[in-house]
């Protein structure tokens, strides 16, 4: 009792040069007084362990730094991301990725997630975590500032309201009778467009009775090059 006492930990001296990939193998320990000295030999032979030896892993990581890219998904009059937008990443547009080899070899940019532009109105933050796969190590995230640029809005008042897809023995309303619409474009394209080429489509599928907000999809008939911007609600009332 009064050797075991003495021990503090038990150690395992791992002496490689060189190491490229990961080190795994069996290895012989030694006991380690309170001290921080390793035991008498004497009292060490004197001691009885389960274990002979230790198996020992030690990770060997190759470390690389990738870049950091985003998808962006044209609209809202958007239709050339390369000349009409505008990306920034905070607080880096890099990070340096700890792996194997093998695992870092195809790695050449990381995508951190996709931005609809047609919910961009002129600049917007989105943070994204950045995701890897669970061989490769990383915990931080990015914020990806979006801008549009070159392009013109315009807020027009459309009124052209559809209900469609009622559920069978109901009646519906559109309480909202107009809505302000953000379009976007090219100047001379964006004056061109009327209100009365917006057309907002409620779809009343699964609906209840009552008064409620619904979701709408709003169409700009008559024009390729204009798109709307934004998410947009109406309140409609259904009766039975």
């Amino acid at each position: 009792e009064e050797l075991v006492e003495q021990i503090d930990y038990a150690q395992v001296t791992v002496s490689q040069e060189g190491m490229t990939e990961t080190y795994r193998q069996e290895m012989p320990f030694v006991f380690i007084d309170r001290n921080g000295s390793p035991l008498e030999e004497e009292d060490a032979s004197q001691l009885v362990t389960e274990e002979s030896t230790i198996l020992v892993t030690l990770p060997v990581y190759k470390l690389k730094e990738i870049p950091l890219t985003v998808d962006l998904v044209p609209g809202g009059g958007v239709t050339d991301v390369d000349s009409q937008v505008e990306v920034t990443f905070k607080p880096v547009d890099s990070i340096v990725v700890a792996g194997s080899e093998d695992d870092l070899e195809g790695l050449s940019e990381l995508t951190v997630g996709s931005v609809d532009l047609y919910q961009v109105f002129t600049s917007e933050d989105v943070t994204f975590p950045v995701q890897l796969s669970p061989e490769l190590t990383n915990v931080s995230e990015v914020t990806v500032t979006v801008a549009i640029k070159g392009l013109s809005t315009k807020v027009l008042e459309a009124n052209k309201i559809e209900l469609i897809n009622v559920p069978e023995g109901y009646a519906a309303e559109a309480i909202t009778q107009t809505c302000s619409i953000q379009i976007r474009g090219a100047q001379e394209a964006v004056d061109a467009v009327l209100a009365s080429q917006l057309r907002i489509v409620a779809d009343l599928s699964d609906r209840t009775a009552g008064s409620q907000t619904v979701p709408v999809k709003v169409y700009l008939d008559g024009s390729s090059e204009v798109g709307v911007v934004g998410d947009y609600n109406i309140v409609v009332s259904i009766t039975q």
